[in-house]
């Protein structure tokens, strides 16, 4: 009996634990893991039938476990490339898909499919898909049918962009009209025949005369079905002098120099910051806008002597200076094309970086943000983000930044949206890969446009020689701009013109420019460019260039040259006309050059302002000079 009781406890034991027969639990596998596409939907809008829309990028991620993709099937007229890494891929916590999409249509009309692109993989939710929605457009479209120039200045101008693209066959533009002239202008006004699927841009300026809001409307007569297109116009003068966000405030002091460095009599030269440690070194860049003259004139200069270092901004007269961040980053920073924003290197608290911007109209307190939010490290040599001022998308009417940790060429907007990588090849990085970029420029008007130099292999940060220019959405099609007499040349501290059509650079002590867009952003010429022109000075002037900016409206140039130590001083800024044939001494640059720090690089700030770095007083800070002659 004592062996049957001891037999039934362990039979019932058994049964209990799952362990006998039919009673048992089976046990449950783990969770299947998800694939999440971001983002999950696409809507491109309107894009003229038979043309292909900006390209989208569409990352992949594994939730609860890795996840193997074997397809990724678009349906037309939607289009999928640049898949990476190619498939089959795995897809993990740590590894992501990424690959891009675009719309090409091929009839008018709105298409919308919820299985745009469908993802095939192990994963229990396949398939994963994206939904896409797009218009395919015919008729005179406009990229945008209100134009805000914001707050501008009484007596300044703002001009922005308006592009009008011939949506599925060509028309004639007949007229181009303000219903009102002041304070709009109709700055540029293509009219005849427009190809299919070619786009021509029309640029209006506003210039208040005095405070208060001011509407107007830009009215496109043609023989498209849709004619007349109707744009409306607004803006708001203002009298007023400080930033719509609100910074810390610096103590400056500023300092009438003009006895020590003024040259022509009535200029004033004047140093505008002094700030002590911690904000004690500033600094600004030739080819980098200063001024945000599409909200208040604020001059933006970067303070990069301190750790961690500040974006600052003051007045146009140097009044009123804020420091609006307090992250480390690179030595510079940029003015958006519309004067919104102010972009630059943040670093993150892991000691990674990602293009940061402060949003100038936002009231309260000026708020960084995250615009790439990819914690790059740099690929060696470089040690710094590389950035470039934006340009206007037409779609969404938001600033593009363009940005690189070394190599790759990404693109985001001010909102952080539509973030992509591009690549960019030439012959230098394909025979020398991985080659960094040394420094590229969106094209201030056109769309997608960009030079770009690399650094030379083992130099250190010195640049090769060419200028390469191509369109980031077909990037495999790209010319060298710097020939000069047939040859290409080591060209230097380049910048595009103010209308987008012509990049400038210094070349053995002078100033050359070169067309290489016609007015409506196609290449000249069909991108044999020829050789660029020499502009000057001319040698019986004396002086030489070590960088040249364009002034706002196009109409002359501030240069400087180098040493000079006759003087007991480093340069000389002078104006020298377009046509390189008149030159007009201005101020010694009062920089000791010891570094890149103290080169002065003089900028326009407007037609009655211009900017540069010094290290007169020790460090690097700005100095402005005025009272400078009009253009002759």
């Amino acid at each position: 009996m004592r062996g049957l009781r001891l037999f039934l406890a362990i039979t019932i034991l058994a049964v209990a634990n799952g362990c006998g027969g039919g009673a048992s639990q089976p046990i449950q596998p783990p969770p299947s893991a998800n694939l999440a596409a971001n983002p999950a939907s696409i809507s491109f809008g309107n894009v003229a039938v038979d043309t292909t829309s900006k390209i989208q990028n569409v990352t992949l991620s594994a939730i609860g476990g890795s996840v193997s993709v074997t397809a990724i099937n678009p349906q037309a007229p939607f289009v999928v490339s640049n898949v990476a890494p190619s498939l089959p891929a795995t897809v993990s916590a740590t590894q992501s898909l990424t690959f891009h999409v675009s719309f090409k249509p091929k009839a008018a009309g709105t298409v919308s499919l919820a299985t745009g692109v469908s993802v095939v993989s192990n994963a229990s939710n396949s398939p994963t898909n994206i939904t896409l929605s797009g218009t395919g457009a015919t008729g005179l479209s406009v990229s945008t049918t209100s134009v805000n120039f914001g707050n501008v200045m009484v007596d300044s101008t703002s001009t922005q962009n308006i592009t009008l693209t011939a949506s599925g066959q060509s028309f004639d533009i007949s007229s181009i009209a303000l219903s009102s002239q002041a304070p709009f202008k109709l700055v540029s006004a293509p009219t005849g025949t427009l190809n299919a699927n070619t786009s021509e841009t029309v640029q209006v300026s506003f210039t208040p005369t005095g405070a208060g809001a001011a509407s107007g409307a830009l009215t496109v007569v043609s023989n498209a079905p849709n004619s007349p297109n109707t744009i409306s116009l607004s803006g708001t003068g203002t009298t007023g002098t400080s930033s719509a966000c609100t910074g810390e405030p610096v103590t400056q002091t500023q300092t009438d120099v003009t006895s020590a460095l003024g040259i022509l009599s009535g200029v004033v030269v004047t140093q505008l910051t002094s700030a002590p440690s911690p904000l004690s070194s500033w600094n600004t860049y030739a080819d980098v806008p200063l001024v945000a003259t599409a909200t208040n004139p604020n001059l933006l200069v970067t303070n990069y002597g301190t750790n961690p270092n500040g974006i600052s901004i003051a007045n146009i007269d140097g009044t009123n200076p804020q420091q609006i961040n307090g992250i480390g980053q690179g030595t510079w920073a940029v003015v958006s094309v519309d004067g919104k924003y102010v972009a630059y290197e943040g670093r993150n608290s892991d000691s990674t970086a990602d293009l940061y911007a402060v949003n100038l109209t936002a009231s309260g307190t000026c708020a960084p943000a995250n615009l790439s939010n990819l914690h790059l490290t740099f690929t060696p040599p470089a040690n710094a983000v590389i950035y470039s001022t934006s340009q206007i998308d037409p779609t969404t009417g938001l600033n593009v930044f363009a940005f690189s940790e070394g190599v790759p060429l990404r693109t985001v907007e001010s909102d952080g949206s539509h973030l992509q990588e591009i690549e960019l090849t030439d012959p230098y990085e394909q025979a020398n890969p991985p080659q960094i970029f040394h420094r590229f420029r969106l094209n201030p008007v056109f769309q997608n446009k960009i030079w770009w130099k690399r650094d030379a292999a083992n130099s250190n940060g010195t640049a090769t020689p060419e200028i390469w220019v191509a369109d980031i959405t077909n990037p495999s099609v790209l010319y060298n701009a710097a020939i000069v007499a047939g040859a290409a040349v080591p060209a230097d501290h380049n910048s595009w013109s103010p209308d987008g059509t012509t990049i400038g650079f210094v070349y053995n002590g002078s100033w050359y420019t070169i067309q290489v867009l016609n007015s409506d952003g196609t290449w000249a010429n069909g991108g044999s460019f020829g050789s660029a022109t020499l502009v000057g000075p001319p040698s019986a002037s004396g002086l030489a260039v070590d960088y040249c900016s364009w002034a706002p409206d196009g109409s002359e140039y501030v240069c400087v040259q180098g040493p000079n130590p006759a003087v007991g001083f480093t340069g000389e800024i002078y104006l020298m006309s377009l046509d390189g044939q008149t030159t007009t001494r201005l101020a010694y640059a009062g920089s000791a050059a010891s570094s890149d720090d103290g080169i002065p690089k003089p900028h326009f700030g407007d037609l009655q302002h211009i900017y540069f770095s010094s290290d007169l007083s020790g460090t690097p800070q700005i100095y402005a000079i005025t009272g400078f002659p009009a253009p002759q």
